[in-house]
């Protein structure tokens, strides 16, 4: 009891990098989510709800580009085929877009 007592107690820092990057992603989502009920009340929902499958193109490159700087955080192997069938998902994406916005 003498030494919990006699111990220093250490200050916990709450706000650290991780705590950082879940309060930036929290509030990414809360943004998109407001954005995306505005867009809707804008414009047709067929084609914001459309619009969602872009997601996966920041996604592509948000990947590629954190691929290279922490490389021993992402377990998937990123060949040159890998990357360029990732393209072409997101190319066909792209155009069912554009096929979507023009009729």
């Amino acid at each position: 009891r003498d030494q919990i007592l006699k111990s220093r107690i250490q200050k916990h820092h709450f706000v650290n990098r991780s705590s950082r990057l879940l309060l930036f992603g929290q509030l990414s989502g809360a943004l998109g989510g407001f954005l995306l009920a505005y867009a809707i009340s804008l414009n047709n929902p067929a084609i914001i709800n459309a619009l969602a499958g872009v997601q996966y193109i920041f996604v592509l490159l948000g990947v590629l580009l954190l691929s290279k700087k922490l490389q021993h955080l992402l377990e998937e192997n990123l060949t040159s085929r890998a990357i360029r069938q990732k393209i072409l998902g997101a190319t066909v994406i792209c155009l069912g877009l554009g096929i979507l916005a023009l009729s």
